[in-house]
C-alpha cells in the first residue's frame, strides 16, 4: 500500500512539474502583458497632464498583430484639440530607412549596386575634397583641403560613412560647413551645393551622422527617373496601403498634422518644426529640414513599412522587398568604427544592437530602431518578433520619451 501511495505521489508531482513547465513555455510564447502595456498608457497620460507632452500616438505588433494602439493628449496643444490615431507627424529622420528600402528595390531590379561609385549617378561629386585640421606656421589651428583617397559609394551614402555632416557639431568644419549650405531650390542645386563642400573624414574611415541620405533620395530619382515622391509611391506607399504618408500634406487633410507646444515646456524655448502644409522645392531623402521637408505619416502607415520590414520584405501578400535584402538592412555595416551610441553599429538607415552590455537599456542583441527630430521612434526586435512606433512632436524631449518607450513595451514582455 505504501508503494502505491508513494507511486501516486511521484506520478503526481511529475504530472504537476510537467503543468508548471508547460505554463511557463506558454508564459514565454504569449505575447505582451495588458497589465504592464497599461502602465506605459498610465506614464504617458501623465506626462501629457502635467503639460511636459503635448501628445502621442502608440502602435506595438507582436508577431504580426497589433496588441497595443494608443492616441493620448492633444493633436494641437493650442486649439486643445485632442489626438487621433490619423495623427500626421513630421518622420525627419525616420525617412531615412524608406530611402533604404527604395534603394535595395532598384538594386534588386540591377539599375544599381550599394557600391557603385556616387559619381556614376551623380557625376558633380567626383572629385571631393576632405577637411584635414592642422597647425599654422603661427601656431593657429588651420586647416587643408586634400583629395579624397577614394570615390564615395552608395554604401557609404547608406551606412552615413561618406563624410557629410549636419553642420551642428562644436567643430571648424561644420562651423563652415553650415555657413555654406543654403537652402536647395531644387535637387540639382541641392547637389552641386553638397559637391563644393568639403567632407568631414576620408570615405570610409568613421561613421559622421548627417546629409548622406538626403543625396541618395537624388540618387533614386536620377536612377529611377522619377521624383521621389512619385517613386515611393508606386513602389512602396500603394503597395502597402499607406495612404497618409507623403513629403507634403494636401490641404483637405491639414486637421490631421500633430503640432508641437510653441515654447518647450522644459527649455522654455521657442518649437519650430518643418511646415508641412507648403510644398518644398525638394524632398528630403534623409528628413533634413535644412535640405526640404521630410515624410509625414500616421503610427498606423509607418508601423506597415515596418512590419514589411520585420517581415522579410512582406506584408499581406504583397513583397516589397526579398528577405536577403532585408537581412541588409539590419546588418551592422561600420563593424570597427565608433557607432551612433553605445552598444550599436549601423546597418542600412538603422542603429543596429550588437550588444546587451554598453547599451543601457532594454532591448535584443539583433534589434535595429531608429528616431526622428520632432520626436518620434521606432524599434524592430526580429527574436522578439515586436515591432513598435511611437509618434509625438516634442524635439527637445524625444531622447527620454524614446527610453521610456522602449523600457516600458520591453517589460511588457512575457
Amino acid at each position: 500500500m505504501s508503494y502505491v501511495k508513494a507511486l501516486i505521489v511521484l506520478l503526481s508531482s511529475t504530472l504537476v512539474a510537467c503543468a508548471t513547465i508547460d505554463q511557463t513555455a506558454s508564459r514565454e510564447r504569449g505575447g505582451l502583458s495588458p497589465e504592464r502595456l497599461n502602465a506605459l498608457t498610465t506614464f504617458m497620460q501623465s506626462r501629457i497632464d502635467a503639460g511636459h507632452l503635448p501628445g502621442t500616438v502608440m502602435v506595438v505588433s507582436h508577431k504580426g498583430k497589433v496588441v497595443y494602439s494608443k492616441a493620448l493628449g492633444w493633436l494641437n496643444p493650442r486649439a486643445r484639440t485632442p489626438m487621433t490615431e490619423d495623427a500626421l507627424f513630421r518622420m525627419y529622420s525616420m525617412t531615412k530607412p524608406v530611402i533604404s528600402v527604395a534603394t535595395l528595390i532598384l538594386l534588386e531590379e540591377g539599375r544599381l549596386q550599394i557600391n557603385d561609385p556616387v559619381s556614376m549617378y551623380l557625376p558633380e561629386m567626383k572629385n571631393m575634397k576632405v577637411w584635414v585640421n592642422k597647425v599654422g606656421a603661427d601656431g593657429k589651428p588651420t586647416h587643408e583641403l586634400v583629395a579624397a583617397i577614394r570615390q564615395l559609394t552608395l554604401l557609404d551614402l547608406m551606412r552615413h560613412t561618406a563624410g557629410m555632416t549636419y553642420g551642428d557639431t562644436q567643430t571648424p568644419h561644420d562651423a563652415e560647413y553650415l555657413k555654406a549650405f543654403p537652402k536647395p531650390t531644387g535637387s540639382n542645386e541641392f547637389i552641386k551645393n553638397v559637391a563644393d563642400l568639403p567632407l568631414a573624414h576620408q570615405p570610409g574611415s568613421r561613421w559622421s551622422y548627417g546629409i548622406a541620405h538626403d543625396v541618395l533620395g537624388v540618387v533614386v530619382e536620377r536612377v529611377s527617373g522619377k521624383p521621389l515622391q512619385v517613386f515611393l509611391e508606386e513602389r512602396i506607399f500603394r503597395p502597402l496601403k499607406m495612404t497618409d504618408t507623403t513629403f507634403w500634406v494636401e490641404p483637405a487633410n491639414h486637421h490631421q498634422i500633430a503640432e508641437p507646444f510653441e515654447v518647450d515646456p522644459d527649455s522654455k524655448r521657442p518649437i519650430d518644426l518643418s511646415e508641412p502644409r507648403r510644398m518644398s522645392p525638394m524632398a528630403a531623402g534623409g528628413g533634413s529640414s535644412r535640405v526640404g521637408n521630410g515624410l509625414m505619416s500616421t503610427a498606423r502607415d509607418y508601423l506597415r513599412f515596418l512590419q514589411m520590414v520585420a517581415n522579410g520584405g512582406q506584408l499581406d501578400g504583397t513583397r516589397i522587398l526579398s528577405r536577403k535584402s532585408v537581412d541588409l538592412i539590419g546588418t551592422d555595416h561600420i563593424k570597427g568604427l565608433k557607432g551612433p551610441t553605445p552598444g550599436h553599429g549601423w546597418g542600412l538607415g538603422v542603429s543596429v544592437r550588437n550588444e546587451l552590455g554598453g547599451a543601457n537599456q532594454h532591448g535584443s542583441v539583433g534589434d535595429y530602431w531608429w528616431g526622428g527630430a520632432g520626436g518620434t521612434s521606432f524599434i524592430i526586435d526580429p527574436s522578439e518578433h515586436l515591432v513598435a512606433v511611437r509618434m509625438s512632436q516634442a524635439p527637445a524631449s524625444r531622447g527620454y520619451y524614446n527610453r521610456a518607450f522602449r523600457n516600458f513595451v520591453y517589460s511588457a514582455l512575457e
